[in-house]
């Protein structure tokens, strides 16, 4: 069986359409269909398309393969430009900076009201 391994979408369904017109070519009586030729390019995709395979094969209308190709590439070229864009520390984390403290208002009067009220929070804890 074909798999896409570390091809591009395009690339991935060329060889398939070619391998499935060689085939047709040596036993003309034995043409795949094109839901066939859907069936081998879905099952030799890599596993991050397995969730868009799953949404579209509930759609009332099966997409031929030239729209099938098309979505499966707009998804390549965004999942592309999303691992360009993204940096896991920046995400979760900022290097080198220090956090602000950050006030809604005077900042003496609101540490003020904290510690009264920290204070308060002890005297029912004490009592």
């Amino acid at each position: 069986m074909l798999t896409q391994g570390g091809m591009s979408i395009s690339k991935y369904f060329l060889r398939v359409k070619n391998f499935c017109n060689e085939i047709s070519e040596l036993d003309p009586d034995e043409k795949i269909s094109e839901a066939r030729q859907r069936r081998f390019l879905i099952r030799g995709l890599r596993k991050e398309y397995t969730p868009f395979v799953t949404s579209i094969q509930g759609w009332a209308n099966q997409l031929t393969i030239e729209e099938l190709e098309s979505l499966l590439s707009n998804q390549e070229a965004l999942a592309r430009q999303m691992a360009k864009n993204f940096t896991p520390d920046a995400a979760l984390f900022s290097k080198g900076k220090q956090t602000k403290n950050y006030s809604t208002g005077g900042s003496k009067k609101a540490e003020k009201s904290s510690n009264a009220k920290k204070n308060t929070r002890g005297n029912f804890q004490n009592k």
